[in-house]
């Protein structure tokens, strides 16, 4: 999701690095799937989900995750 979303922001990963401070390799590793954004540092997960203007839960993969993340929405 994290790629399909920069891309419709049409943001470039050096840009989304550099406006996040997430390491661009981070990135990249998340959107070829060689590292899991489930487990990503919070954050990590905040700020991009702030550059991109979207939820965390927009940005992570596992359903399970997403359904936990909308709760803590919920609840506040």
């Amino acid at each position: 999701m994290l790629k399909e979303i920069r891309k419709k922001r049409n943001i470039s990963q050096g840009q989304l690095s550099k406006l996040s401070n997430v390491p661009i390799r981070m990135i990249q590793q998340w959107e070829q799937g060689s590292r899991n954004i489930d487990g990503a540092n919070i954050n990590y997960l905040t700020s991009l989900s702030i550059v991109l203007g979207c939820k965390i839960e927009d940005i992570v993969e596992n359903k399970n995750v997403k359904e936990k993340l909308k709760n803590i929405y919920r609840k506040e």
